[in-house]
């Protein structure tokens, strides 16, 4: 088998990097990337260029994320035509979240002290695991961004696959069109269900890095009813 290609994770708007601690430990290998400075970015797609450039990002790796981050990791793909895309309770069109006409009165009218608690709010142990936020600046940077994305302009036959959460409220499972479908989870199942994302991570892994002569047969991602995990 060949080695398995870098990986690169982005969180959710208002987290850093440790929501993926327990998936990080589930499947060893994986990295995950804080958000860098928004600085002079206009759009998901400059901030995604932005992300490529910190963190070396090429064609050959896999762009991966939860929420915002599968958005702007969409962005990048769309930019490199890397390896995969990797969504995780994400999308890649504005129209599957039914609140995204909401983003700018958000961002404008929110206190920095409400911006501040969007992954506190998470209860319990949670909150370790989503925690040491983004600063409130970056969350009403990322609302008005979100509120002007147009969606991802993926390249034809694009590689995407997309885990998802039957219970999502933010964006419900409905709108998109997931390789696999998880029955409990909802809008955090990287953290909530990180062992059942890890097992479909390491799943995609293995068929990326298999010989092609393992994986001629194979079949793409799929693209209709997709089956349901628990």
């Amino acid at each position: 088998m060949q080695s398995r290609p870098r990986v690169f994770l982005f969180p959710g708007m208002g987290a850093t990097a440790r929501m993926y601690d327990q998936l990080g430990a589930a499947l060893p290998g994986l990295t995950a990337c804080d958000w860098p400075k928004a600085g002079e970015a206009q759009s998901f797609g400059e901030l995604a260029s932005s992300c490529i450039a910190t963190y070396g990002i090429t064609r050959h790796d896999l762009v991966a994320g939860c929420s915002m981050g599968g958005m702007v990791a969409a962005e990048m793909y769309a930019q490199l035509d890397c390896r995969a895309l990797l969504l995780i309770g994400s999308c890649t069109e504005p129209s599957a979240v039914p609140l995204h006409r909401l983003a700018a009165l958000g961002s404008r009218l929110l206190p920095e002290r409400l911006l501040g608690l969007s992954a506190r709010s998470v209860p319990g142990a949670m909150r370790l695991r989503s925690a040491l936020l983004a600063d409130p600046a970056f969350v009403r940077w990322s609302l008005d961004a979100f509120s002007r994305w147009r969606g991802a302009r993926l390249p034809p036959h694009s590689r995407v696959h997309h885990i998802h959460g039957l219970l999502d409220p933010i964006i419900p499972v409905i709108n998109v069109r997931p390789e696999r479908i998880i029955r409990s989870g909802g809008h955090l199942i990287a953290i909530t269900h990180h062992r059942q994302v890890a097992r479909f991570l390491g799943s995609v892994l293995d068929r990326l890095s298999a010989p092609p002569a393992a994986t001629a047969g194979a079949s793409p991602p799929h693209r209709g009813s997709p089956p349901a995990g628990r």
